[in-house]
């Protein structure tokens, strides 16, 4: 399966810019 590493690279990546989101949204709510 080639397309794993590179399914799991970007699912990281979004999971990434989702928890960078997630302290932002944190960070305005207090």
């Amino acid at each position: 399966m080639a397309t794993a590493p590179r399914l799991r690279q970007l699912l990281r990546r979004s999971g990434d810019q989702l928890a960078r989101v997630q302290h932002i949204i944190h960070g305005a709510a207090s």
